[in-house]
């Protein structure tokens, strides 16, 4: 009996609104797919060219809401674990199987990354500011 092949790893890549976000993510994508069998899902805002590109390059999306943490409180910065963006994000990372998150900036970065963390999953923020 040949043995079946290891499940391909999972990794999410959350972007912003902007082309500016997106790029960088694909950059990552493709390098992970050159060495190993990698399945990337973006997560990027509904509005905003993010999806379009993503798509067009061949990459599974999904449409996440952002919820602003810079420049607020403790309690802001806390907040977005409870709306629906980081509820949404959690939902989509375990469905999805994702091993890694990986933000690239823009609002829905900040509850990809805060999700992925309540799910125990590693985190990196790839930003170049």
């Amino acid at each position: 009996m040949t043995p079946s092949p290891p499940a391909p790893r999972s990794v999410a890549l959350a972007v912003g609104h902007t082309a500016g976000h997106v790029m960088p993510a694909l950059a990552v994508a493709e390098a992970y797919r050159r060495i190993a069998d990698v399945d990337v899902l973006v997560l990027a805002p509904a509005d905003g060219p993010a999806v379009s590109i993503a798509r067009k390059a061949g990459y599974r999306t999904e449409t996440v809401p952002g919820s602003a943490i810079a420049r607020v409180g403790a309690i802001g910065k806390l907040s977005p674990l409870g709306r629906p963006g980081a509820r949404q994000a959690r939902a989509l990372l375990a469905r999805h199987g994702a091993r890694l998150a990986i933000g690239f900036a823009g609002y829905p970065t900040g509850s990809v990354i805060l999700a992925a963390r309540t799910l125990g999953l590693p985190t990196a923020i790839a930003d170049r500011n």
